[in-house]
């Protein structure tokens, strides 16, 4: 090829052997040239635009860019198959399982047959261990009270020396809560007492009553023979008369230094008209203010919703008096709620319940928990705990269902996420990190309001500022981007708030009015601790007992109360500094308090779903009877017989009852012909206490947490992998990037789903909008990327399976403590080609909407 300049003279300089003139000989220092020279040699520059490709350049490129879009749309894994078997929990024995293969040679196929076979009950592996030895020879050697030469239980029970409580099967009055109070209450001085209530299930099914031999007023009044039995049963059938199913419990806490004095002091029990009823309790004990000089200063409750309300028009009345020896001290915390009932009367909850089970069931709740703009599911806690180095069988107890009654679970899981280790391992997803930041700080906010319970050898103060801290910090959550019960449901939320604003108005009380100081929160909120008949005991011999380790608390002072308070505001917004900002706002909101968040009370709210106790989210609390095998019904009535034999032998009868009737032509106790009579109206299935008074199943049917496919190339999605969908905004459709927190499957929860199961209609994810905004030199040094996620914004979306396109995009490698996700233009471009290919018309009826906002539609540099 030869090219002539044009200013080419067209003759050479007589002094120069050159062979083309100097105009000409400059062409080859030419820039434009040189590129096309460049690009005729080595191709045109991937980055040019498409006026300067060739048609076969753009050809190849093609080629590579479907390459690379078919490798985006592979998932992070494919090795997941014996990982997933496990956690599936179809077979709990598996460090058993591991020993026996690995000593018989096996490999990971191998562990993985004999995994399946061992959940079908094919295989039954060996190898006790020495823990296991030893709980079989405590069983065999022990005795109970034959073994120590102690009487036996029937004598125990005819030495009694406390005074039998009457139970209510309606409403009780008066005169009956003051003879339980009379039972076991002595003229000694106290006096700050609670008034404790709690809800308990209860077998439906009849029992004899050997004092009174009688039964409610609907019915036959006495059981002499067998047709008051028939008239009964009859009754039950028309529904004229209900077999109980839940009892509410009343008991009188004494605020005392004396551990045996201290606790709960049954009054009544009865399950209807919770405010009329609460209120009869409180009058009743008021009425023995002359005999027992004591005052209550609070009503406890579990946290159940029905019994809340009751409280509310209790203790939520009108403001503090002024004049009130209590305002001088409560008055300079700033987010204090100063509602109080009649003599000042505020309302508690149970702190092992809200801070133990209701943290724990909000930590299972399918929905997941809104922190700082973070949606946290219960798959995404188990991948955080399983990278901090938890076993499979350590983490699939603390999510089991089934378990909702067991504390040390509950305390397990909660401890777990507030030790988690903060720092990130390397190369994480960006999703991971940011639900890792948002899980340290749910486990502040646990671990503040759990210490001031369990760890007594804080001080008094100390105790006061982790609750500071605490309520700080759940307000600053709850109103944060209007995140309200997102984050808490406003029943666990004012429990919550409740709890520590009972616990600062009783030591106020305690301040003004005992000159005693030998008490720490622990001792003014613990319901319920044992049984009074111990406790008296203990107290004449107390060589028999080991005194418990209780706080010596110092004298409250005037301003201890506004320090603690401030002091765990410090604390907290140390550790949380974007709660600066929110409590800033917060103290210039007119009206806001602990109970009124945003100026508003949430007390008069009406209840939602997510303001039902957390205790009935999981598993099935059915009234009706489950169907029982014939060995299962006799193991039942072998227990009923035991209880009712047992209640026969309470203490001697003040007047002669027969305990026999003929039914039929046979004489029996008539406690096993109530027996006979309603075993076929309908009985539990399960022996497990708590499930079998609620008539629940011996075994639940477990939801299917994961889809395991055997193939050994199989390919899944996980929770906080991102994904590609479409939006819809201003009636056109958008592409967006985001983060899966929760998988379903055939309306089951599923942590991991094989691909080719998104196309099915049984399949539905839902994910958190991720903001993309145009990168940086900062975000990837080579600026072939020019696309960035920045933060995940708090739109939550549900959409079919069939809308999804997993994506494997590349991780910023330059910030390593918050990484980000990098894209390029052309992958985008190639994301919203392949969408369009995958969804179908009908598809398309299920693309969520959303409005338009600064952070969605993606918008470039130039907007």
């Amino acid at each position: 090829m030869f090219l002539c300049s044009d200013s080419c003279s067209e003759c050479l300089p007589a002094s120069s052997a050159a062979e083309c003139c100097q105009w000409c000989h400059d062409l080859q220092q030419n820039k434009k040239l040189e590129g096309i020279h460049t690009r005729i040699t080595d191709s045109v520059n991937e980055s040019a635009p498409f006026a300067y490709r060739g048609h076969g350049g753009m050809m190849v490129q093609i080629d590579d860019l479907r390459l690379r879009i078919a490798v985006c749309e592979g998932a992070l894994d494919e090795h997941k198959q014996f990982v997933l078997a496990i956690a599936s929990g179809k077979w709990e024995r598996v460090d058993r399982l591991i020993r026996a293969c690995m000593n018989a040679g096996m490999g990971i196929h191998g562990m993985l047959v004999q995994y399946e076979r061992a959940a079908e009950g094919l295989y039954q592996p060996k190898g006790y261990e020495e823990k296991d030895n030893l709980r079989a020879i405590l069983f065999w050697r022990l005795g109970a009270h034959r073994a120590l030469a102690l009487p036996s239980l029937s004598h125990a029970r005819s030495h009694s020396t406390m005074t039998a409580l009457v139970p209510s099967p309606a409403t009780p009055n008066q005169g009956k809560i003051l003879q339980n109070i009379d039972a076991f209450l002595t003229s000694k001085k106290v006096i700050h007492v609670v008034l404790m209530f709690n809800k308990i299930a209860l077998e439906k099914r009849p029992r004899l009553d050997v004092k009174t031999n009688q039964h409610v007023l609907q019915t036959a009044s006495k059981f002499e023979n067998e047709n008051n039995l028939n008239v009964m049963v009859e009754d039950v059938k028309q529904d004229e008369v209900h077999l109980a199913s839940e009892a509410t419990v009343g008991a009188i806490g004494i605020l005392s230094g004396n551990s045996r004095i201290y606790g709960g002091r049954p009054i009544l029990e009865n399950a209807i008209a919770h405010a009329k009823l609460i209120q009869t309790a409180i009058d009743a004990v008021n009425s023995k203010k002359g005999e027992i000089p004591f005052q209550i200063i609070s009503v406890a409750s579990e946290g159940e919703a029905k019994r809340g309300k009751a409280l509310v028009e209790l203790t939520f009345k009108h403001h503090l008096s002024r004049d009130s020896p209590l305002y001088p001290l409560l008055s300079p915390l700033k987010f204090m709620n100063f509602f109080v009932g009649e003599d000042d009367l505020t309302a508690d909850k149970d702190w092992k319940h809200v801070t133990f089970k209701r943290l724990r069931n909000l930590i299972l709740r399918e929905r997941g928990i809104m922190v700082n703009g973070i949606l946290l599911t219960p798959s995404i806690f188990k991948q955080h705990l399983a990278s901090d180095g938890y076993s499979p069988q350590h983490i699939q107890p603390l999510f089991d269902p089934e378990d909702e009654q067991d504390v040390k679970l509950a305390y397990s899981l909660l401890s777990n996420i507030w030790s988690l280790n903060p720092t990130v391992p390397e190369g994480s997803r960006a999703g991971f990190a940011e639900s890792c930041e948002a899980i340290l700080i749910f486990g502040k906010l646990c671990r503040h309001l759990i210490y001031p319970y369990i760890c007594v050898d804080l001080s008094l103060s100390k105790q006061l500022e982790h609750l500071s801290a605490a309520a700080h910090l759940a307000i600053g959550l709850y109103v944060h981007e209007g995140a309200g019960r997102k984050f808490l449901p406003n029943q666990l939320f004012l429990n919550i708030m409740i709890m520590i604003k009972n616990a600062y108005f009783v030591l106020v009380k305690q301040r003004l009015t005992c000159l005693n100081w030998n008490h720490d929160l622990l001792q003014l909120v613990e319901h319920l601790v044992g049984t009074t008949e111990a406790s008296n005991i203990l107290a004449q011999y107390p060589q028999w007992n080991k005194s418990l380790c209780r706080l010596a608390a110092p004298l409250v002072h005037r301003d201890m109360l506004s320090v603690a308070d401030k002091r765990g505001r410090q604390i907290i917004e140390e550790e949380c500094p974007f709660l600066i900002d929110i409590l800033k706002k917060l103290d210039t909101l007119s009206g806001c308090d602990i109970l009124q968040p945003f100026g508003v009370p949430l007390i008069h709210a009406e209840l939602t779903e997510d303001d039902w106790d957390d205790l009935m989210l999981r598993g099935s609390n059915s009234n009706s009877p489950s169907a029982m095998d014939e060995e299962t019904a006799d193991r039942l009535d072998g227990h009923q017989m035991l209880e009712d034999m047992a209640a026969e032998a309470m203490e001697p009868l003040a007047e002669k009852v027969e305990c026999t009737v003929i039914v039929g032509s046979t004489s029996m106790s008539k406690s096993h012909a109530l027996s006979l009579a309603f075993k076929h109206l309908g009985s539990p299935s399960s022996t497990d206490r708590l499930k079998h008074v609620c008539e629940e199943s011996c075994y639940h049917n477990k939801e299917t947490e994961h889809i395991i496919n055997n193939t050994p190339h199989s390919t899944f999605i996980m929770t906080t992998e991102p994904i590609a969908t479409l939006l819809q905004c201003d009636n056109h459709l958008f592409l967006c990037i985001g983060e899966i927190k929760n998988i379903r499957w055939d309306s089951k929860p599923a942590e991991q789903l094989q691909l080719d199961c998104l196309l099915e209609k049984l399949t539905s994810i839902s994910f958190q909008l991720i903001s993309i905004i145009p990168a940086t030199s900062e975000d990837d040094s080579s600026l072939r990327k020019d696309w960035c996620s920045s933060s995940s914004l708090s739109y939550i979306f549900k959409v079919p399976g069939s809308l999804v396109l997993p994506i494997n995009p590349k991780l910023s490698t330059q910030m390593k403590l918050n990484p980000v996700y990098l894209f390029e233009s052309s992958e985008l471009i190639w994301l919203v080609s392949s969408l369009h290919e995958k969804v179908s018309r009908h598809d398309l009826k299920g693309v969520p909407s959303i409005t338009c906002s600064n952070n969605f539609p993606y918008l470039d540099s130039s907007g």
